[in-house]
């Protein structure tokens, strides 16, 4: 057995980097193929002070990642590796059972994960984007499984619960370079890890689909209750909960003066996932007279965009971009935001630099802590 241990196992490829992942995402999310993906994070699992033969045993374990010939491998700069291959995963699940036999479970939870794509396209870019840019705490991906399960006892909790206690709001505003400045609307959305504790959930569990609808339907009917004297507001739209009782029942009640006041916010992950669903929910908004948006928040993920695919939102559509370092980079390949042809808002700007990236892009529409200072 030691003997095995002698030599590092012989690679059958180089890996790939960062611009062949995002390729990759960007071919397969256009073509419509489907990846499996085995993500390892051997820095999250393996501490600096391991002994060296514990060190080998994991190196050795991670050897059919390197070896499997269907497997395409591409490495990160922060010493993350990507394993994909076309279903079926046999060769992924050999290499993850050969790393979890010598890994701490702990340790496995958080250096593990199995991603699938077209579906984890966002998840994946975000990955993407704080490896470059050297963020190793973020975005930290939960452990597979790690998501709240959506049972009668939470739906009451919800029910019982203050909604407006878990909700984080923030304005939206619109800001010229020549000085002028005004409240557009206000951006309004669940804290979901203090949510999902006050619901009993554990820590680090993300919210499952009936969960974002419930609480999507629960926001909505609080709007309806709010009366005509409510502002203008963007809501995260989770696309099953316009089907929901609660929806419904706010949405023939709402006038429609009322329902052109409302951005619905519907994210990439949720389009890439089901877009048959998420695009029928699309088209119910638009014909109830609701504005739709576009929720970006990977500077890697504008590669997915298309003027066609934001045409498809319906008219008035809007695009809601996350600032980060990358984004200007991002923005210059493909031509600029103009070519997309949607009004853009720009989330997270919290420093002069943002908005004056904005500015020099055309945008007007801002938010984050510094536009939050000018109330």
């Amino acid at each position: 057995m030691i003997a095995t241990l002698d030599a590092p196992p012989a690679l059958t490829a180089q890996p790939g980097g960062p611009a062949e992942l995002a390729a990759l995402i960007r071919q397969t999310v256009e073509g419509g193929a489907r990846r499996e993906l085995l993500l390892w994070r051997p820095a999250l699992a393996v501490p600096g002070g391991a002994r060296a033969l514990h060190r080998r045993l994991i190196d050795e374990a991670a050897a059919p990642l390197r070896r499997a010939p269907r497997i395409r491998l591409f490495s990160l700069p922060d010493g993350t590796l990507v394993a994909a291959v076309l279903p079926p995963a046999l060769a992924l699940e050999t290499a993850e059972a050969s790393l979890r036999a010598v890994l701490d479970p702990a340790a496995a939870a958080v250096a593990l994960h199995r991603l699938r794509l077209p579906e984890d396209a966002p998840r994946l870019l975000a990955l993407l984007e704080a490896s470059l840019i050297g963020d190793r705490a973020a975005p930290a991906i939960a452990p597979d499984g790690a998501e709240m399960r959506t049972g009668p006892a939470t739906l009451q909790a919800l029910a019982r619960a203050d909604l407006s206690a878990h909700l984080l709001r923030q304005p939206v505003r619109r800001l010229d370079p020549e000085g002028g400045a005004g409240p557009a609307w206000v951006d309004e959305r669940p804290n979901w890890p203090a949510l999902v504790a006050h619901l009993g959930g554990a820590s680090g569990e993300r919210p499952d689909a009936p969960l974002r609808a419930a609480v999507a339907a629960r926001q909505a009917a609080e709007l309806g209750r709010a009366g005509p004297g409510a502002g203008a507001v963007s809501l995260p739209l989770a696309p099953a909960a316009l089907a929901t009782g609660d929806w419904l029942r706010m949405d023939q009640a709402l006038p429609q003066a009322m329902r052109q006041r409302v951005i619905l916010c519907l994210d990439l992950g949720d389009l890439l996932r089901a877009p048959g669903p998420a695009m029928m929910a699309v088209r119910f908004a638009g014909l109830r007279g609701y504005r739709v948006a576009l929720e970006v928040a990977a500077a890697g993920a504008l590669d997915l965009l298309t003027p066609a695919l934001l045409q498809a939102m319906g008219p008035g559509a809007l695009l809601r971009l996350g600032w980060s370092e990358l984004l200007p980079a991002s923005v210059s390949a493909m031509g600029g935001l103009q070519s997309l042809g949607a009004e853009t808002w720009l989330a997270g700007a919290d420093r002069s630099g943002a908005v004056a990236w904005g500015w020099s892009q055309g945008l007007r529409l801002f938010q984050g802590s510094l536009v939050d200072r000018l109330r």
